[in-house]
Order: C-alpha cells, then sequence, then structure tokens
C-alpha cells in the first residue's frame, strides 16, 4: 500500500510538473501581428499562432534590445509562402531568449547574436524550426546556449544547409533533435556546426536522416577555431560524415550509423567512440 501511495504520489508531482511546463506565460508584451520590432528590454510573447508574408527577405521578429525574452507559448510563427526572411532576429544583443513554440518556413527560424563579439548569453530552447531554407537556428555569443530544440526538415539552399550553428567561446549544444538535414545537389548540409568557439561542448545530440543525400553532408562540424572544444555523447545516422572534427576536439561516447566516413580529426577519449 505505501509503495502504491508513493507511486500515485510521484505521478501526481510529475503531471503537476508537466502542467506548469506547459502554462503560457501570461505577464508579456503580446505579439499581435508580424512583422514585429522588440525595441526595449522584456517579455514578449504569442497568445495566438501568427503567419506573415515576406517574399522578398526580412524579419518577422526583430530584437533590438538586450535583456529580451520572445516566448512563443506554444503557438507558431509561420511563413505564409516561400521566403529567404528570418523568423526571429537579433544582431549584436545581449541575453536574448527564443522559446517554446513552432517557427516554420522561413530562410532561417531563429538567428541571434550576428557574428560580433558584443552579442553573449543568447539562448534558443524547447523550439521546433520545420522547413527552414539556409541556416535553421543560428546563436552567437559567449556562453550561448541552444538546447532541447526540433529541428526538422532543414534543406533547399544552393549555397549551403545548416541545422544548427554555435559560435562563441563556451556555446553549448545540448539535447537537440535534427532530423532531414538535406543539402541541395552539389551543395553540402551540416546538421550541427561550432566556429570561432574556443570551450564549446556538443552533447547528446540525436542526428538523423532517412538515407544519405545528394552530394555532401556531415552531422556535426567543428572548424579549425574551436580549440577545447568537447563532443560528447551524441547520436547520427545516414550522413556522409558522422563526426568532422578540424580542432583539437575531445570526443567520446558518440555513435554513428551509415555514413561513408564515421570519424575524422579530433582526439577520441579512449575506446567509447562506436560506428556501424
Amino acid at each position: 500500500m505505501r509503495s502504491l501511495m508513493r507511486v500515485g504520489g510521484l505521478a501526481c508531482v510529475l503531471l503537476m510538473a508537466s502542467a506548469m511546463a506547459r502554462a503560457e506565460v501570461n505577464d508579456c508584451t503580446e505579439i499581435t501581428d508580424l512583422p514585429f520590432d522588440a525595441k526595449v528590454p522584456g517579455i514578449y510573447c504569442l497568445r495566438t499562432s501568427l503567419s506573415v508574408s515576406l517574399p522578398f527577405g526580412g524579419v518577422a521578429v526583430a530584437i533590438h534590445s538586450d535583456d529580451v525574452v520572445i516566448d512563443l507559448n506554444g503557438h507558431t510563427i509561420e511563413a505564409s509562402g516561400p521566403t529567404t526572411a528570418v523568423g526571429v532576429w537579433a544582431d549584436a544583443q545581449k541575453d536574448v531568449t527564443v522559446r517554446n513554440g513552432t517557427i516554420r518556413g522561413f530562410g532561417g527560424a531563429v538567428d541571434l547574436g550576428g557574428f560580433t563579439a558584443a552579442a553573449q548569453g543568447n539562448i534558443v530552447e524547447d523550439v521546433r524550426a520545420e522547413g527552414s531554407t539556409a541556416i535553421a537556428i543560428k546563436v552567437a555569443g559567449a556562453g550561448s546556449v541552444v538546447r532541447r530544440n526540433v529541428v526538422v526538415r532543414t534543406s533547399g539552399s544552393s549555397g549551403g544547409t545548416i541545422g544548427i550553428l554555435g559560435i562563441g567561446t563556451g556555446v553549448h549544444i545540448l539535447d537537440n533533435q535534427v532530423a532531414e538535414t538535406v543539402e541541395a545537389p552539389g551543395s553540402q548540409a551540416l546538421a550541427i556546426e561550432i566556429a570561432n568557439a574556443p570551450g564549446a561542448v556538443v552533447q547528446g545530440n540525436v542526428i538523423a536522416n532517412a538515407a544519405l543525400g545528394p552530394s555532401d553532408s556531415v552531422g556535426i562540424f567543428v572548424s579549425p577555431t574551436c580549440p577545447t572544444a568537447r563532443v560528447v555523447g551524441n547520436h547520427v545516422a545516414n550522413l556522409r560524415k558522422g563526426l568532422y572534427l578540424l580542432s583539437s576536439v575531445l570526443y567520446k561516447d558518440n555513435t554513428v550509423g551509415g555514413a561513408v566516413t564515421a570519424f575524422t580529426g579530433g582526439i577520441a577519449a579512449g575506446a567509447t567512440n562506436f560506428s556501424f
């Protein structure tokens, strides 16, 4: 009986935690129409799904301030037709967070931090990025984080396709699901890339395609500008190159299946990486 009571109590706790995780943010500035510009610090949110027509590019939600949260509240921002536009964008901003919803059909779903040293502490979490055509999620800035996102069907750019791109010292890319990152014929697809990222960590990601694409694809690519980075506990399936590591990267506990070349470069930590 006591055991059953403990199990029941645990179930109640888990249900309460799940309900809290799904609860909508209400103390926020509502985004009611797109395009939208967040010009001052604060929490901005959706209370319904929104679509926008940006056939010639541009940005659906622009951020021009530090200390901004864009909470999608479980809703969707969608491009209503083909576009190279970005869903949520910030340039050299600090401490910007985008979370909790779907961004569909843009050239890029989220692009935070630009390419400058001024950006830092940016976060993308619990976002579903669907049908991007260039870089689905890009986060730049020291200490930035990309976690628990689902990146699906990133494809179509003749200039190259990237599921998740992390730039900056100590960038952490963890626990993401990246599926169907497929290159256009003659181009390249990178499911996850880190660049200019000393001390970065790529950890616990699941990367998979149904089959090999037409030319060149990489599960995890680490540029030469990422000394002391770590690639740990990732799973890669059906990309031509599994882990392609061009820095002094320590890698361990990774599995790669269906690759032409499973591991290139880096420093293996013992015999804990496997291919099949």
